[in-house]
């Protein structure tokens, strides 16, 4: 089975080569035939080829360019090297020696509420919400949990089940979470950047389904955004300052914050609240 750095690359890979506005920059085997003139395609490009190195090694400026070579043929590897630079999908040290993946290209990674969760469970069974690339999902399976993982797009669930075939420690699920209603409760449950799609009216629902699906002495994990921002097209809905922690007041609430992580200049970032919380027994 496949670890979770090595699925979500391929996932990732398949997303990108999915994309019918790139046909045009990548040939049938994958190499990058043009740089694109348009920003949205640049940075989809520059994704793809980040997902070429990995995760945890540190490399040369010539290991890097030779990386670059083997994935474009236009012949502009400083190019291709400054861009992933500029856009923190490399990271390079001050000298200008040493460089590795970024912290920005974190879609490969699970989020860092959903690592932390293993402070207060190490077993047992667990649910993703909105799986999306499914980071969260394969991170915790990885770490011993049985995870069943939602997902109401068909493309990412078809995905999920090519790339996990033959795991027996997860199940993909096609549905989403106001519909889904399993025969059980789950140790630990993560919702992450999800109910942003929902409408104002829906979210009362949406709370009592999560805090529903928790067992007796269980996990939850939540990440959305909050007040005071202008989200992209098709996000709805945005919790008023400290108003998800409010909501589990009656929980044992182990963490919480509101923040916008670091990110590169002139990358767009949102500021999102971010809640662990214990259903008391």
């Amino acid at each position: 089975a496949l670890g979770y750095q090595a699925c979500f690359q391929e996932t990732q890979e398949a997303a990108v080569m999915g994309s019918r506005h790139l046909n045009a920059f990548i040939d049938g085997d994958g190499i990058v035939t043009q740089w694109p003139t348009k920003s949205d395609a640049r940075v989809q490009i520059l994704a793809y080829l980040a997902h070429k190195f990995e995760l945890t090694r540190v490399y040369s400026e010539p290991e890097v360019n030779e990386v670059l070579k083997r994935w474009h043929t236009f012949g502009d590897w400083p190019l291709l090297r400054r861009e992933l630079v500029e856009h923190g999908y490399l990271e390079r040290d001050r000298a200008g020696r040493e460089y590795r993946v970024g912290n920005f290209f974190d879609q490969l990674r699970p989020r860092s509420y959903a690592e932390a969760v293993l402070k207060w469970a190490q077993s047992g069974t667990a649910l993703e919400i909105g799986a999306y690339l499914g980071n969260n999902a394969v991170f915790l399976a990885d770490h011993g949990f049985k995870v069943t993982a939602i997902e109401p797009e068909r493309k990412w669930l078809e995905d999920h089940r090519s790339l996990l075939r033959g795991r027996d420690d997860i199940e993909v699920v096609q549905a989403d979470m106001l519909s889904y209603t399993p025969d059980r409760q789950f140790d630990v449950v993560v919702c992450t950047m999800v109910l942003h799609f929902l409408e104002a009216e829906e979210i009362d629902d949406a709370l009592a389904k999560l805090r529903a699906l928790v067992a007796p002495g269980g996990c939850l994990v939540v990440a959305s955004y909050v007040d005071g921002q202008k989200l992209p097209e098709g996000y709805r809905y945005q919790f008023p300052a400290g108003a998800l922690r409010e909501r589990f007041e009656d929980w044992d609430v182990m963490y919480y914050d509101e923040l916008a992580p670091h990110r590169p200049a002139g990358v767009t970032v949102y500021k999102s609240a971010r809640l662990i919380a214990r259903r008391l027994l």
